[in-house]
């Protein structure tokens, strides 16, 4: 099950007309893929690709989390039922955590490692994942909700309402972006905190 988490903001200018839609009808779903975890590799491929990926770690390579972010704008200009209302539009953002990965060593009970506390660790990289993300759909919302309604929309005819509107808010979101990679790996980097890092010293009773 993807999980989903809504934020929800309408914009609007004084129309005389109550039965008028707001202008602007605006929400950024944050999507959660839920990770797959397989044990594809042994733990002498798993260190090679811990050395050809060149990030530093703080404990030996047992498994690793790996995912694929992107977003999408859907802009739809929603019918007008009274007379008098201005051209509306609905938009919605999509922040999307995909293609989730936990690897771990295929080998790890031969090597007398216990896998649930593995597991559990390399899980805990993608639960700090997660929050990063739900972190920034709160950034986009906020952002996009400090732009006036005639920024978004434009001046153009009312053709161009939609353009106008998504290549608006795609610009606010490579903005609130910017500092996303940054902070999504310090937020995963937490996982390798002195506690964990203690788990999984005892977690293998051999030396690998």
């Amino acid at each position: 099950m993807v999980g989903e988490v809504v934020l929800v903001a309408l914009m609007m200018t004084t129309v005389p007309v109550a039965a008028c839609p707001p202008e602007m009808a605006l929400d950024v779903l944050a999507e959660h893929h839920p990770p797959t975890v397989r044990s594809s590799y042994n733990l002498d491929q798993i260190r090679e690709f811990a050395t050809h990926m060149g990030r530093p770690a703080k404990h030996e390579p047992l498994g690793f989390y790996a995912s694929i972010f992107g977003y999408t704008v859907d802009v739809q200009q929603t019918a007008v039922g009274m007379p008098g209302c201005k051209p509306a539009v609905a938009a919605r953002v999509r922040l999307i955590l995909g293609g989730r990965l936990v690897e771990i060593g295929a080998d790890l009970q031969s090597h007398g490692c216990q896998r649930n506390v593995i597991l559990s660790h390399y899980m805990l990289h993608a639960q700090y994942d997660d929050e990063a993300l739900s972190a920034y759909a709160n950034r986009a919302m906020d952002a996009l909700g400090k732009i006036s309604t005639t920024e978004l929309l434009g001046n153009q005819a009312q053709g161009s309402l939609v353009d106008n509107a998504a290549e608006s808010i795609r610009r606010t979101m490579d903005k609130v972006l910017l500092s996303y990679d940054n902070v999504r790996a310090e937020a995963m980097a937490l996982a390798d905190n002195p506690e964990e890092l203690n788990k999984l010293t005892n977690a293998c009773r051999r030396t690998l």
